[in-house]
């Protein structure tokens, strides 16, 4: 499949997940996750340190999103999969090229805040190695999501999880999270889509950047960089 299918087919960040955290920045409060229910997410490496979440749409491609590349080259980067426990994670892949969707926009953050990396050799297949494909539902108020990333479960500095966590999330009505930008003095565009946590039982941040959002087993967003405290909505 062409790359210009994979944005035009993803048209949707997610964003506005919840409060920004200053510590891990890392799904909190979320569910231990077997790697075998969320076989297509990966993680993100730079320099050997983890950077952002990645979701595997082809053996040899991932997306992510962009802004958590911005400065640096394929040669830091290194794709991690397979394993629950991040700490245990044996299979790596270097990147060989990054690929910017056309309509990112460095100085807006979240418009069309998606990337592809393009691995040098392919994931072998595997139950814990899967590709996903695209969702094809409307992301309509109240459809919910789920939402998968390595991280904190207190937020707490130094209490890292190196366990796959998971979450459920609910689509915003756009013109409420709209508006809810506007007030804190940014504009969101149309590209992206807003999930909640009615019950306030789980928190993201910018941290989980590049973490899909999944819909019967289709990947129909991904988290973007930048978010804000939606929870009032």
């Amino acid at each position: 499949m062409n790359l210009k299918n994979y944005f035009a087919i993803l048209s949707v960040v997610l964003s506005c997940v919840s409060t920004i955290t200053k510590s891990q920045n890392r799904i909190i409060g979320g569910s231990d996750c077997d790697i075998k229910n969320s076989p297509y997410v990966v993680a993100v490496h730079i320099n050997n340190n983890y950077r952002c979440m990645g979701t595997l749409i082809t053996w040899r491609k991932v997306l992510t999103n962009a802004n958590s590349l911005r400065g640096y080259t394929e040669s830091s980067i290194t794709v991690k999969a397979g394993r629950t426990d991040l700490r245990k994670a044996k299979t790596e892949r270097k990147a060989k090229r990054i690929i910017h969707q056309c309509e990112f926009d460095r100085n807006m953050v979240v418009q069309m805040d998606l990337a592809v990396i393009m691995l040098k050799e392919r994931l072998a297949d595997s139950s814990s190695i899967q590709t996903i494909p695209f969702c094809e539902a409307a992301l309509t108020p109240g459809v919910k999501l789920r939402v998968s990333s390595w991280g904190s479960k207190t937020g707490k500095d130094l209490e890292v999880s190196h366990i796959l966590q998971s979450a459920e999330y609910e689509v915003v009505p756009i013109d409420e999270c709209r508006a809810r930008y506007a007030a804190e003095g940014n504009y969101l565009p149309t590209t992206v889509i807003c999930l909640i946590d009615r019950a306030q039982a789980s928190d993201a941040s910018y941290g989980d950047a590049g973490a899909p959002a999944v819909k019967d087993g289709k990947l129909c967003a991904v988290m973007t960089e930048f978010a804000i405290d939606c929870q009032e909505l």
